[in-house]
This record gives C-alpha cells, sequence and structure tokens, in this order.
C-alpha cells in the first residue's frame, strides 16, 4: 500500500513539474464584502475555486471558472438573539485571462457567470424566529481582477466579484405571510492564492 501511494504521488508530481502548457489552476481566496448588505457581518468565509483554460493565444487566454465559498454569520445586537446564518455560493463563470507584453508577470482578468446562493438560517434575532429556514437565491455574476506570478506555479491573486442577487422568499411575521421579491447587489473583493498545473 505505501508502495501505491509512493509510487501515485511521483506520477502525479512529474506530470504537474514537466507540463508543457498550465491548462488548470487551484485557488483559494479569502473574500470582503464592500457593503452593508448580504455577507456584510460574516465571521469567517472562504472562496475556492478550479479554473480550466481550453483555448490560447499570446495575448489572451479562455477558460471556465468553477467558483465554491462559504459564508457563516452570527448577528444580534443583545444577548438575547442567537441568529445564525449559513449561506454558500456556487459561481460558474467563462473567464477571459490577458498576458502584458511588457509586465509578464502581471495577468488582468475578467469573467461572467451566475451566482447560485444558498441560505440555511437559525434561531431568533429581534423577537422573530428563523428556525430551520433555508432558501436559494441567484443572479448573473461579473468579476475583475489581476493575478502576480511569483513562480512558473503559483500565484497571488486580486478579485473584485458583483453578484446582482434575486432575492425571492415568504415569510411569516406576527401570523402574517409576507412575500419578499427584490434584486441585491453584493459587492465583493477575494485576495487568494493559486497554483498551476
Amino acid at each position: 500500500m505505501k508502495r501505491l501511494l509512493l509510487t501515485s504521488f511521483l506520477v502525479f508530481t512529474s506530470i504537474i513539474l514537466h507540463a508543457q502548457d498550465q491548462k488548470w489552476s487551484v485557488e483559494a481566496n479569502y473574500p470582503f464584502t464592500l457593503d452593508d448588505g448580504t455577507f456584510s457581518n460574516n465571521d469567517g468565509a472562504i472562496d475556492l475555486g478550479i479554473k480550466y483554460r481550453f483555448f490560447r493565444t499570446d495575448l489572451v487566454r479562455l477558460g471556465l471558472d468553477l467558483n465554491g465559498g462559504f459564508v457563516y454569520d452570527k448577528a444580534g445586537n443583545n444577548n438575547e438573539d442567537t441568529f445564525k446564518s449559513k449561506t454558500y455560493l456556487f459561481q460558474p463563470k467563462l473567464f477571459a485571462e490577458f498576458s502584458v507584453p511588457f509586465a509578464p508577470k502581471w495577468h488582468p482578468m475578467v469573467g461572467v457567470g451566475y451566482s447560485v446562493v444558498s441560505n440555511n438560517f437559525s434561531g431568533s434575532i429581534s423577537g422573530t424566529d428563523f428556525s430551520d429556514r433555508s432558501g436559494a437565491d441567484g443572479g448573473f455574476n461579473f468579476d475583475i481582477g489581476i493575478s502576480y506570478d511569483i513562480s512558473s506555479r503559483f500565484f497571488l491573486q486580486l478579485k473584485y466579484d458583483m453578484i446582482l442577487l434575486q432575492v425571492k422568499d415568504e415569510v411569516v411575521f406576527d401570523n402574517e405571510r409576507i412575500n419578499i421579491d427584490f434584486r441585491e447587489n453584493i459587492d465583493r473583493l477575494k485576495i487568494g492564492v493559486g497554483f498551476r498545473f
């Protein structure tokens, strides 16, 4: 078993180190919310992604970007509030990554896609019970950013991520059903690291 694991590790490492055209990359980001809306009071957040580049010229690479994120939030103005929310994001996108001839380590990028935002609420806030509520919303997603190559494999990146979220829900407040239907812009800044292979 140890030989099989060692052999698998060596083959995988050899493929990564000898790849001529690095079509794949993985990344890990920490997102910051820039406005007072969804995700603004998060107590924990992470954003992970994988990219595949399927078209390349000297100046641009086109590809698919699959990002997933998690945000944990507990809010409340007093000790009686027990509200907690867990939010999961799934963000498939098409992206373009550009080469800058006079600055070969810098790579501007732009992406367009759709975000699915799934929420799971529990507890109460200001006397309103949110126990075991969940739902999913979605909306258009746009991002723009830049990466900097530390080496041929590792890079740092900074991205601005905008989600035009369409929120639809139904809540009960004082025994009255209230339909919720509104649009919300979520602006986030992501700082992260990545690895190409």
